[in-house]
């Protein structure tokens, strides 16, 4: 069932396009190496958010785009287009994402690190690639700025030490005022640099920072934040994730680095190491404390850090799970359904943020617990989905199609947030309903083609003349990349709350892996196989058969094996007490003996039959074989979601009608045992019998659906209607339909309805007056059905007749027969039967307080509402006589109530209730066993306790 809540605190917005880059390989000194295509990163800028808010500038909604083989290009969310370019060649490629600085007057600073081009001498490239950092100026005083960049107008620097390179650029709005950037060194360097001359101001090697003994790092991801709860306080907190090069049983290094650039100064705060046995998939981290690690076999494990404690750097500090891991399943196409059974972790894991350029799946962590997942879909599309890692629980999903890659192609995924944002907010900077962001999903697609040269085509000729070969033959590898840039509107709330994750296990399953594949799983299956008596067994042919007809279309086929199987089961159980009837008669004729045996033998053989019969009965008993958990299994089979709405020559194709009568009949379902309630699942295929048998089977039917399918019908009859007055045989063919005051006499007279409920469910589905009118107008008939009936020859009949009384099955009169005779004249007059008075009012009332307004405002009901108000003003009339008449009448009716309930009691029971006599005398007798002095204590006994 539905949270309703979880459309007013998260969701995800349609994903739009905003811009779109392709390219080939080009032929100069590019480095085989792994890099993504693009890289997108959010502008950094001094101003916090409630500021840029209120500004004229563009410091809001500016992404900055790092194309391989393009350039650098800043682009606005809102326009769609590159506000500014700097155009780099062919030949130019980047180690890692840009970084663009925003300041005053529209003026931005841009900063890259490059990897590769043509104004690097070879020399040069060997050694300062992935080291050096460009630095470009832009003003957006103009709608575009576009240029060819040159050496004039940029500043190139050499940041990182020999054999090192750069993880990437960093900026927070503290860092920004103070004119300082931080860099990232691959191997553990942070270093903090001069946003205008990249001269070095500070450095740390987290490499020797806990110990003196220098150990090799390996940075995996790296996050900054301008506060967050888990660090000191200063101007940048970097959390540095790393692999431990000397460790060979798989640690995990974690630094929380906290920087001031006010005195320059770098320090670790704190120091943690996490255990893993499987390889790192990808790494998330909010401001909060919460952390988690995607493993590549799919687990998912989420932390928190501990308050800070006044122990030292030096020593490591244990880490809290926040929530027990769980793990993603084949529907993620980096999650294969077979997947290997142990993987081996590598001693040195990829080290750069483009390592994981292939990788199907990306996260980033929002606020508190929540995380932003996007992967690949094995069925062409990207999943993005918002989870709350607390408990565990999907709440909010998205599919957005991609086009078909061609053969040997390989896409990739990569999702980025703007973490100064989501700090802002969760420092009150927004409104109190949560965090409106927008996240930036990169989707590329790489084709790799081998071409053979002209030399090859010159051997294969020589070959055909039978001439000695060429000796060299050489072949071109082209690579063409494609990707797509996409802004992914999203809304989460500040903190995490368990009423969002209700309800949600059931979606949640879905993207979980399923555990039937692994070793210990079959075993238990194996073993349960074993223990499961015959009736089990052939319970599970029986839903196999079933599964596999309803999956072949053959609605028929499932239809007889279930009602086969049925009458098997009940054929079994008559015969099994028909033995047992038997077997008891024959050992009641074989005792012989006094009255007193003869009784024991009675009451053993009808009480208390033996272990084995008890088991057989069970065994053979359909109710007990037709429990929650394989009933949900076989609705599951029989009403799948529909992706399309059906046809009626569909609906019968389709839907398997015999066995949810059956199901339906014996009380063995409940509404949620079906995704989205069983009552849209049966109106959704036509099967509008059911529906009604619904309401007199199942006991947690929700008010809302209730009142859904009641506007459904209501449409429906409309629709009928107005096809009727064009052409009467458009019937022909129509599902059979309930009418709308027999379907309403059900939701009126169904045991669970509430008020409360009810209002909130008429408020959301019933918006058009003339559907709240043709409610209206049945109850206004009910009302005046039930007025007229209170009336014999124009008088008021209060004493029931002798043709209205009738003895019930214990013996008593009661007034049977007249309602009887009430509920068929009521058919004759309305078509349906008619609710009693008191839940038409209990039905009447939150209609009225829902829709009164909505009728008002419609001049085709003030004449209903005009009726309603005469025949209730008449039932309130009566109802006051009535009352005069309670004091007088009554103690006869309490009286006659405690006669039924008396005579409901079984002869057995009413036979030891006289031999224990009443409770007053047993009391006096065990009174007078102490004597007069404690008549009114029981017997008790005294005991000494030593301690």
């Amino acid at each position: 069932m539905a949270n309703p809540l979880l459309g007013q605190f998260v969701a995800i917005d349609e994903p739009f396009q905003l811009t779109s880059y392709a390219s080939s390989s080009y032929r100069g000194k590019q480095k085989q190496k792994k890099t993504q295509h693009i890289f997108a990163n959010h502008v950094a800028s001094a101003s916090s958010r409630k500021s840029k808010s209120k500004t004229k500038g563009r410091g809001e909604g500016l992404v900055t785009v790092a194309a391989q083989a393009d350039g650098i290009h800043l682009v606005d969310i809102s326009s769609l287009h590159s506000v500014a370019s700097h155009t780099l060649g062919p030949s130019t490629s980047f180690s890692c994402p840009a970084l663009s600085l925003g300041g005053e007057d529209n003026e931005y600073a841009t900063y890259a690190v490059i990897e590769a081009s043509p104004d690097l001498s070879a020399e040069d490239e060997e050694g300062i690639a992935g080291r050096v950092v460009w630095k470009w100026k832009d003003s957006l005083l103009s709608s575009s700025s576009t240029s060819a960049a040159g050496k004039e107008d940029r500043v190139s620097q050499v940041v990182a030490s020999q054999n090192d390179r750069i993880h990437g650029l960093y900026a927070t709005p503290e860092l920004i005022s103070s004119r300082r950037i931080l860099a990232l060194t691959e191997s553990g360097g942070v270093l903090l640099l001069d946003s205008e001359s990249l001269d070095q101001k500070a450095s740390l090697s987290l490499s020797n920072a806990n110990s003196e003994e220098e150990t090799t790092l390996d940075v995996y991801r790296v996050f900054v934040f301008s506060s967050c709860s888990f660090g000191s306080k200063s101007t940048a907190v970097v959390v540095s994730f790393e692999n431990d090069g000397s460790e060979a049983n798989g640690l995990m290094n974690i630094h929380v680095v906290s920087v001031d650039s006010n005195t320059d100064e770098i320090a670790v705060s704190r120091w943690f190491k996490l255990a893993l046995s499987r390889e790192i998939l990808d790494v998330s981290c909010s401001a909060s404390g919460c952390f988690s690690v995607l493993c590549k076999d799919g687990t998912w494990a989420s932390y928190t850090f501990p308050p800070p404690s006044p122990s030292s750097p030096s020593q490591p500090q244990p880490l809290r799970p926040l929530s027990r891991p769980f793990k993603l399943g084949s529907t993620f196409s980096a999650f294969p359904s077979t997947p290997s059974l142990s993987s081996s972790r590598s001693k040195k894991a990829p080290t750069d943020s483009t390592s994981t350029s292939t990788a199907a799946l990306s996260i980033a962590s929002l606020t508190s617990t929540y995380v932003l997942l996007a992967a690949l879909s094995p069925n062409h599309g990207v999943h993005i989905q918002i989870w709350d890692l607390q408990y565990s629980a999907v709440l909010s999903t998205y599919t957005l199609p991609i086009p078909s890659p061609s053969a040997g192609a390989v896409l990739s995924v990569q999702v980025v947030v703007d973490t100064e944002d989501l700090v802002g907010s969760e420092q009150g900077l927004e409104g109190k309903s949560g965090v409106r962001g927008q996240a930036a999903l990169v989707v590329s697609t790489a084709t790799t083609t081998t071409t053979a040269t002209q030399e090859v085509e010159s051997v294969k000729t020589k070959m055909k003349s039978k001439k000695a070969p060429v000796k060299a033959a050489s072949t071109t590898t082209t690579t063409s990349s494609n990707s797509n840039l996409f802004v992914v509107p999203y809304l989460v709330p500040y903190q995490s709350s368990l009423a969002l994750a209700l309800g949600r296990g059931h979606a949640t399953q879905a993207w979980l892996a399923s555990s039937s594949d692994s070793p210990s799983t079959l075993q238990d299956k194996d073993k349960q196989q074993r223990t499961k008596s015959k009736a089990e067994v052939e319970r599970e042919k029986m839903y196999e058969s079933v599964k596999g007809a309803m999956g072949a279309g053959k609605v028929k086929v499932a239809e007889g094996a279930f009602l086969e199987w049925v009458k098997k089961v009940e054929e079994a159980g008559r015969q099994e007490e028909a033995k047992h009837k038997k077997e008891v008669k024959e050992k009641k004729e074989k005792k012989k003996g006094g009255e007193e045996e003869e009784m024991e033998v009675d009451g053993a053989a009808d009480d208390a039959p033996t272990q084995t019969e008890e088991k057989e009965e069970q065994q053979q008993d359909l109710s007990t074989l037709l429990d929650y958990n394989f009933v949900k299994a076989l609705l599951n089979v029989l009403l799948p979601p529909l992706k399309t709405p059906l046809t009626i020559q569909q609906q019968h194709q389709v839907h398997a009608k015999e066995i949810v009568k059956v199901l339906l009949e014996r009380k063995a379902v409940s509404s949620g045992m079906v995704e989205g309630g069983l009552l849209r699942a049966l109106r959704e295929r036509g099967d509008w019998a059911s529906v009604e048998l619904c309401f007199s089977s199942l006991v947690d039917i929700s008010e809302s659906d209730m009142i859904e399918t009641l506007v459904v019908l209501i449409k429906y009859h409309q629709h009928r209607n107005d096809a009727m007055q064009i052409d009467s045989s458009s019937q022909a063919g129509q599902p059979a339909l309930p009418t709308l005051a027999r379907y309403l006499s059900h939701v009126a007279s169904y045991p669970t309805l509430t008020a409360k409920p009810l209002v909130v469910a008429l408020k959301r589905w019933i918006r058009d007056p003339q559907d709240a009118l043709d409610v209206a107008k049945t109850v206004e008939l009910w009302l005046r059905t039930l007025g007229q009936q209170r009336r014999s020859n124009g008088e008021v009949g209060l004493l029931p007749s002798n043709k209205d009384l009738e003895k019930n099955k214990d013996g008593v009169w009661v007034v049977g027969a007249r309602s009887k005779w009430e509920a068929k004249k009521r058919r004759k007059e309305v078509g349906d039967v008619v609710p009693s008075l008191s839940k038409v009012i209990s039905f009447l009332q939150p209609f009225l307080d829902s829709t009164f307004l909505l009728l008002l405002q419609h001049p085709p009901a003030h004449k209903t509402l005009h009726l309603l108000q005469s025949q209730l003003i008449e039932e309130s009339s009566f109802s006051d006589i009535l009352e005069q008449l309670r004091g007088s009448l009554e103690p006869f009716a309490i009286g006659h109530m405690k006669s039924i309930k008396e005579a409901a009691v079984p002869d057995k029971e009413k036979e030891k209730q006289r031999q224990k006599g009443d409770w007053r005398q047993r009391r006096a007798g065990q009174a007078g066993v102490i004597g007069s002095a404690g008549a009114s204590v029981g017997v008790y006994q005294v005991e000494e306790m030593v301690l």
